[in-house]
């Protein structure tokens, strides 16, 4: 290329060691050790597919920016939800102030709009990416369980022995009976088993099982991120034995999975509820009606209707919420709207954990909300 010339676009296949240079630079990954490929094998591994995903800006043939827009689907409740998560949003500290951030955005957006993506994911500042139209969201709940916390409640409760183990790539059988236990989940990122190990490798995080008399009883990653037990009664086991081995825990757990956090609730302090990932929503009906059906699934809700007109990114929609018989459903609606919601209200309003427009709806409905989107550590990008 010319030295004047810019290009705006996907990066091409041949780009990909001076791609993973300027990532790496930007972010400060200056040891081969901790680097964009240690960290991320799933998106980074397979170069051709990464420099796919990534949306560059260059000057002269030299990368200058570039944002990341990676694939994943969502299953809930039997129902496909097609996501692209931001990550890697980086600008080469000499070409800052230039827009190229903003142009790498733009073009990463407009592609979802275009091939139908129902909802993005990314983390980081709310205000720099609320001007692409993402927001808080994603409700978590976190239970923190220190040691000493474990040692005055374990006095009084009668565990049985845990062998934890470290799974490495090479355990193929547990392996087997970890991804067969991820699969029962009711809302889960589509992990192919073929790169499971992979993605639950993601942040250099350890995988590890749980075992009580040589039988498997769940895994964690981490300290412990993604505890899921075959049975929630192993649950004092499990972490009577994990503090005791690596001491203080933080967990993180779904909105949807109420029968971890009340077990949590019992040996933790200091539970809270946050928001744990930004979204923007390009298909609501869709993302909307599957989780609803997902919260109708998990507890008993109210009979009741609301419609709702939303200002989407992707273009105005009317909707109409409804609960008969404990059966919920989301249908287009051509009356006049109850409430009227900008695109980012509307993530606030459907998945955040306050929004001042559930003032305007009824107890029943109210009840609903909010909705229990959520996306594990290692899906996140």
């Amino acid at each position: 290329m010319k030295e004047h010339t810019i290009y705006k676009g996907r990066a091409k296949a041949e780009m990909y060691d001076e791609l993973m240079d300027m990532l790496n630079y930007v972010f400060g990954f200056s040891s081969a050790d901790y680097d964009f490929q240690k960290l991320l094998p799933k998106l980074y591994a397979d170069k051709k597919q990464a420099c796919h995903d990534n949306y560059i800006v260059a000057e002269g043939g030299k990368i200058k920016a570039a944002v990341g827009a990676f694939d994943d689907i969502i299953s809930v409740c039997g129902e496909e939800i097609k996501c692209r998560g931001i990550g890697n949003v980086a600008v080469h500290p000499y070409s800052r102030s230039k827009g190229y951030m903003i142009d790498c955005m733009n073009m990463s957006i407009n592609d979802m709009i275009e091939d139908g993506v129902d909802i993005s994911f990314l983390g980081g500042h709310r205000q720099r990416y609320g001007y692409f139209g993402f927001e808080d969201g994603c409700p978590r709940y976190n239970v923190r369980i220190t040691t000493t916390s474990a040692h005055h409640y374990f006095k009084n409760v009668a565990t049985e022995a845990v062998e934890i183990r470290d799974v490495s790539e090479n355990d193929t059988e547990i392996i087997d009976k970890i991804f067969a236990l991820y699969e029962k989940k009711p809302q889960r990122s589509i992990r192919p088993r073929d790169r499971f190990y992979q993605i639950l490798r993601s942040w250099t995080h350890q995988p590890r099982a749980f075992f009580i008399g040589g039988e498997f009883v769940g895994y964690g990653i981490g300290g412990i991120n993604e505890l899921t037990l075959t049975d929630i009664k192993y649950f004092d086991s499990v972490i009577h034995a994990f503090a005791q081995m690596h001491g203080d825990i933080n967990l993180g757990i779904p909105a949807w999975n109420t029968e971890l956090f009340e077990a949590a609730l019992r040996v933790g302090d200091s539970p809270s509820i946050n928001e744990s990932y930004m979204l923007s929503v390009f298909n609501y009906k869709k993302v909307v009606g599957t989780l609803l059906k997902l919260k109708a699934s998990l507890e008993p809700l109210q009979d009741g209707a609301v419609t709702v007109l939303i200002h989407g990114y992707a273009g105005d929609c009317k909707l109409k919420l409804s609960v008969v018989d404990g059966k919920s459903s989301v249908e287009d609606y051509d009356g006049e709207a109850e409430i009227e919601l900008s695109h980012k209200d509307a993530a606030k309003f459907f998945f955040g954990i306050h929004s001042p427009h559930w003032k305007k709806l009824t107890h029943a409905t109210r009840a609903w909300l909010p909705l229990p989107l959520y996306v594990e550590d290692a899906d996140h990008v």
